[in-house]
């Protein structure tokens, strides 16, 4: 499971989770409420990048990547850290990114 979320405590953050244990996290900072923001993420084993808005690249290059059955945007296994908002846009590509093109990506 890849989850992307937010929380008032630590800002938004990517994780990893493998066989129920995370494997990568990746925290991109506090957001201001009512504001746009762009998130780009890129995955494969051992090498997990994200960018916000542009800036720069956060990475975990170590973890396993887990059996892709779900990608949860603004939810956790408990129903915790829900999305309160709406998103226009996603995108998938079945290529990991490196991370000059992570940055462009999430680039407003």
């Amino acid at each position: 499971v890849i989850l992307l979320r937010y929380s008032s405590t630590s800002g938004f953050d990517c994780t990893v989770v493998t066989s129920g244990s995370s494997v990568a996290g990746l925290n991109l900072g506090a957001y201001a409420a009512n504001t746009r923001t762009r998130i780009a993420l890129s995955y494969k084993a051992n090498q997990f990048y994200a960018s916000r808005d542009g800036g720069a690249v956060v990475q975990d290059t170590s973890g396993a990547l887990p059996a892709m059955n779900s990608v949860r945007i603004g939810g956790y296994r408990t129903n915790e850290f829900e999305l309160a908002g709406c998103m226009e846009e996603a995108i998938y590509w079945p290529k990991a990114a490196n991370a000059t093109e992570i940055v462009r990506l999430s680039a407003l």
